[in-house]
């Protein structure tokens, strides 16, 4: 591969060559592989074979009914989804599946929860017996496609797969993924409810259904050469409904993930009542009563006995006899899989899934309202929710009643309620993480935009212009395959550049002119029509009381577009519900919202807002005593910098004996948490101009220091601290430098990270074991012990954050890991910890300050095992039958002793005790984890320093690049050494060509890997204030650390520092929430390969800039 690569004269300088490169190292896997069928593919999946079949037209497999689950009859109607039977035989899967049982919308006048006698009207469809789904497929690559997982809509009553060719997607992709269209139960047969239903069968079968479904994608899409860790979600109506709801599943926590994206497409969310609220309690008895089974001693079994014409005869009436426009069998709040109402998981900020693409069309309500309607606002109302009261009512009617006529402001009320707002409260709970569009080519009803993806439904798009088509389709895809809209893949594509739509509230208009020219453009949402959304978050009971909404609010807080809707609610339309609570914080929360003038124009409103809270909450908040269960304790406050501080909090055992992390003991009264812990033992960097394992003698050193040491620092803000159940501030976690043999909490002051936030996180700085107690490496340590046991104790650590930082007012959801150095090479470790799929996942993003990545040997390769036995003989334990346990018992001076000794014998700016590949926690070569792309975390953010390897390199020495080489990288044969002399030859002196091999290849070169890796989730940074020596950029963070910043330049230092805390609160840097922020604006790395340069001019004048990764420097990575 090497020679092929040098020899075609490729170059790294352009993103388009290195994915030149991929593409012939795909070539090249091809050359090996087993010849490719040509002919309709067979593919095993174990339970079956099936056989596709091929379609030149749009060069396109389709594989058509593949059974996911087993035929939901019988015993397994209203069950939960069971696995397919086993057949033998090759399948055909070439004609399209049996429909669920359909139904349609309501299209009574009036609402049929205020009479229930339900007219019959026979019908006949067959009970499918089949659940299957559609995928189309394309042949197989080494990583796989990305994956598009479609949901039909049809109000959970209509719907199938065959409506769909999903053919249509691929080649909107230029064939760049696999679709995947799925059917579920329907109506009265997939979303049945009742306490019946609960205690006997599975409440929300469709959903489960689709559940399963993306289990099956995640066991066999490889099989159709797709990517699992790749899945998109993507619905239309209550397809995006269903979508909503995955997003929601289990909490926000479905584990393992099913997918990592998703898209909507009119989100539908109509009421979502508990299983057993009066209304789904009625709609199970009417079927009860349809079936003559209400004399029956277990009225479920009787239904699962009825004959299926039976039920779908009551399926069809007892649907179309709902309101108009309205859908009766619809997901409902089961406390299982769907634990509460999906507004107050979104609320709480806890979502599925890495990125949000949502679309809406620009008049969704109209279809769902009659158009000859006489009801004025408030009839209409009380007839859509009939649960409404006389306040609720006359809420609604304040908000839409200067909207022009009944009909239009009935279009209204419905297309927001079910259909907008609920869109935009996803919006908002995925911050930066979401784009939004609007579709109104006219008339711009809900519906009309399919055709513009799925182009050959219904004779194809009525405005067939192929650049609309393009853009439009285009936005899809380019989420699917690349995470963002914002990818014209296609050239000619007109879509101009599109933000994520918390900047600025902007969306993309996908419209044409009079004249019939396409028109894309950028608009930003109507502050209207967020006003009346936020007032739906309280006056729709399907939200939740108001009550209930602010004290969620107050104790934790929001994000800051959801605070400034609620807040603003509050203090226009429900001016008397504080003054009449009991409580004085009711008041003082309404006053200082209304005396803000609030506004919905600029997130410095917001922040506001947020502080405004935030201050007002410290006004009554106990003592800062937390309890954690096994011991209470109470911390600090330091009113220079406005926050707390818990030092000293032990999160696990002592680890005597080396043993495993264990829970700490519980302990009675409360612990003073004011002093710094105990520090980990430390030793030195190597400082020899030999290699030690060319020559193992070793001199002796005595050193004193502790071994219990596994404690953390929590610090947050303001004077006060208020626990949470859900949201929360966001959680910086710091591990610490010192290449894996020195540091500790107590060297910084976490107090700083919250100042230079705003106040807007809590962070935590966390220790762990230390050079041989660390990571002692061995055949012996894996056998009896634990290999990277500081690695397991910052994962112990990171497990403690999940368990227990809501005490303390973080939520865990939105924790970001960081480290400098060792602390980011520590970082690295936990993105690759179990090959890329930490279960659950401990952290959402990750932050790395000069990662140090030396060489990573597995734990029984030879270098490993030298140390290990050179720890065996300095402590007499060579002759013992169990050397480990012989270690246990050795004095600690004696440990120590050696581990400053082995250590300060390494090659000069070397360490030998790092981690290796020990099979369990680090699966492999930590590069090889990342070529694969599959890494813990959501986004990057990585900052190098100009000259990272110059302090580890003995600046006297007068070794030769290659025997400087040689001695850095002990196992380098004559080729590698010969490879990297031409790599550095050219570089000036002998020292500054050691500069560059040590900065590159354990510094600079593994954040590039990553960077790589994590494509459009990634930005760069570079600081460069002279020297721009490795560990000079901390102070500018850690203002408290070392005298403070030696440039001491404010707008710089801000600049820098907010950078991080923009990435932690907002998940990017490209966020000035201090004013007066220089920073331009900042682009992911992968984009043209942008860094962003922190240095100062000649004149001492801050000098913040982007600029391009040198090509040179990439082309010596790879």
């Amino acid at each position: 591969m090497f020679v092929t690569a040098r020899s075609m004269g490729l170059k790294l300088s352009t993103k388009a060559n290195l994915l030149a490169v991929l593409q012939v190292l795909l070539a090249l896997e091809a050359l090996s592989s087993p010849a490719a069928t040509v002919s309709a593919p067979i593919i095993n999946l174990g339970y079956a074979q099936y056989q596709g079949s091929i379609d030149t037209a749009t060069n396109t497999t389709s594989f058509l009914g593949i059974r996911y689950a087993a035929p939901p009859v019988g015993d397994l109607r209203w069950a939960a989804p069971q696995p397919p039977s086993a057949v033998s035989g090759v399948q055909q899967a070439t004609t399209q599946p049996n429909e669920c049982n359909q139904a349609l919308t309501g299209n009574s006048s009036t609402n049929s929860f205020e009479s229930t006698p339900m007219r019959k009207r026979a019908i006949s469809q067959s009970e499918d017996l089949y659940t299957h789904l559609e995928v189309e497929w394309w042949p197989l690559q080494e990583e796989g496609y990305q994956l598009s997982f479609g949901f039909t809509g049809g109000g959970y009553v209509a719907g199938a797969a065959s409506e769909y060719n999903g053919a249509n997607l691929i080649t909107e992709s230029n064939h760049g993924v696999v679709t995947v269209l799925v059917q579920y139960r329907l109506g009265l047969f997939g979303f049945l409810p009742g306490e019946a239903v609960k205690e006997g069968g599975a409440l929300n079968a469709g959903l489960l259904d689709q559940n399963y479904a993306l289990q099956w994608v995640q066991t066999y899409i490889s099989s159709f050469g797709g990517d699992p860790t790749k899945v998109t979600i993507w619905g239309e109506s209550a397809g995006a409904g269903s979508v909503l709801q995955h997003l929601v599943a289990h909490g926000g926590n479905t584990q393992p993930p099913l997918f990592r994206n998703a898209m909507t497409s009119s989100t539908f969310l109509p009421s979502q009542y508990n299983y057993n609220d009066p209304i789904p309690e009625m709609l199970y008895s009417e079927v009860v009563n349809g079936t003559n089974c209400t004399s029956s001693s277990d009225t479920l079994s009787c239904l699962r006995a009825a004959d299926v014409n039976t039920l779908q005869t009551l399926n069809y009436n007892i649907s179309t006899n709902g309101f108009f426009g309205t859908y009766l069998f619809v997901p409902v709040v089961d406390g299982t899989f769907i634990s509460e109402r999906p507004a107050l998981t979104i609320m709480r900020g806890r979502l599925n899934g890495n990125y949000l693409f949502a679309m809406t069309n620009s008049h969704e309500g109209n279809t769902f309202v009659d158009q000859s309607t006489t009801l004025d606002v408030a009839d209409y109302v009380k007839m859509l929710f009939p649960n409404f009261g006389p306040a609720e009512v006359a809420g609604a009617v304040a908000l839409y009643q200067n909207y022009g006529s009944n009909v239009n402001q009935a279009n209204l009320v419905m297309g927001e309620s079910i259909l907008l707002c609920p869109t935009y409260h996803l919006l908002l709970a995925f911050g930066e993480r979401a784009w939004k569009g609007e579709f109104a080519i006219p008339p711009g009803l809900h519906g009309t935009d399919i055709a513009y993806y799925f182009t050959s439904y219904g004779g194809g798009p009525p405005y067939n212009n192929s650049q609309f088509v393009t853009a439009f389709s285009n936005s899809f895809m380019a989420m699917a395959m690349f995470e963002t809209p914002d990818d014209r893949y296609t050239p000619g594509d007109i879509t101009p550049s599109w933000r994520p739509w918390s900047i600025d509230l902007t969306e993309m208009k996908f419209n044409e002119t009079s004249a019939g020219v396409p028109d894309v453009h950028t608009i930003t949402t109507d502050s209207a029509l967020l006003e009346r959304c936020a007032a739906a978050v309280v006056l729709v009971p399907n939200h939740g009381s108001v009550k209930d909404s602010i004290w969620e609010l107050k104790i934790s807080p929001r994000p800051p577009h959801l605070v400034i809707s609620l807040i603003r609610l509050i203090a226009l339309f429900c001016p008397t519900l504080l003054v009449a609570a009991s409580s004085s914080r009711w008041s003082k929360m309404l006053v200082s919202a209304r005396s803000v003038g609030l506004k919905l124009s600029t997130k410095a409103n917001l922040l506001a807002v947020l502080q405004v809270l935030l201050a007002l909450e410290t006004l009554s908040s106990p003592t800062a005593i937390v309890n954690l269960g096994y011991a209470q304790y109470q911390g600090s406050i330091d009113t220079t910098t406005n926050t707390t501080s818990f030092l000293g909090i032990r999160y696990a055992a002592p680890p005597v004996d080396g043993q495993l992390q264990q829970p700490p003991s519980a302990v009675s009264g409360v612990q003073q948490a004011t002093m710094q812990p105990n520090a980990c033992n430390k030793a030195f960097v190597g400082n020899s101009s030999t290699n030690p394992f060319e020559s193992t003698s070793m001199r002796k050193r005595a050193t004193s220091q502790s071994e219990d040491c596994l404690f953390l620092n929590v610090y947050t803000p303001g004077s006060e601290v208020v626990a949470t159940l859900g949201g929360g501030f966001p959680v910086v976690v710091f591990i610490h430098g010192g290449g894996y043999i020195e540091g500790a909490a107590s060297n910084f002051d976490g107090a700083d990270l919250i100042v230079d936030s705003n106040h807007g996180v809590i962070s935590v700085l966390i220790q762990y074991r230390l050079g041989l107690f660390g990571f002692l490496p061995g055949e012996a340590v894996k056998e009896g012990g634990a290999l990277n046991a500081g690695l397991l104790d910052q994962n112990y650590a990171l497990q403690w954050v999940q368990a227990h930082i809501g005490s303390f007012g973080g939520d865990p959801t939105k924790v970001t890991i960081w480290g400098e150095s060792a602390g980011a090479g520590s970082v690295l470790q936990h993105l690759v910890a179990h090959g890329g799929n930490t279960q659950p996942p401990l952290f959402r993003n990750a932050m790395t300050s000069s990662t140090f990545l030396p060489s990573q040997y597995n734990y029984n390769d030879p270098i490993p095992e030298m140390l290990y036995s050179e720890v065996v003989n300095g402590t007499n334990c060579t002759s013992s039958s169990d050397t480990l346990s012989c270690l246990r018992a050795a004095d600690v001076n004696t440990l120590r002793t050696l581990n400053y000794n082995i250590n300060a014998n390494g090659f000069f700016g070397t360490y030998v005790f790092v981690p290796v590949v020990d099979g369990t926690f680090i699966l492999e070569r930590p590069t090889v984890t990342i070529r694969r792309g599959r890494l813990n975390g959501n986004y990057l953010f990585a900052m190098t320093n100009s000259h990272e390897g110059n302090v580890f390199v003995d600046q006297s020495m007068t070794l030769n690049v290659a025997n400087y080489v040689k001695t850095l990288f002990p196992n380098f044969g004559p080729a590698e050494v010969a490879g990297a002399v031409a790599l550095y030859q050219n570089y000036g002196s002998n020292v500054n060509q050691a500069n560059l091999v040590m900065g590159d290849s354990i510094f600079v070169c593994p954040t590039y890997y990553l960077l790589l890796a994590f494509g459009e989730r990634a930005w760069k940074g570079e600081f460069a204030i002279p020297p721009g020596f490795h560990g000079t950029d901390v102070v500018y963070y850690f203002t408290s650390y070392g005298g403070g910043p030696p440039y001491n330049n404010s707008q710089f230092i801000t600049a820098f520092s907010n950078s991080f805390m923009a990435m932690a609160m907002f998940e990017t840097p490209d966020d000035r929430y201090t004013p007066g922020d220089i920073t331009p604006s900042w682009r992911p790395w992968s984009y043209d390969s942008t860094e962003m340069k922190f240095n100062e001019t000649s004149a001492g004048v801050p000098d913040v800039h982007t600029i391009t990764t040198d090509s040179a420097l990439l082309e010596r990575c790879a």
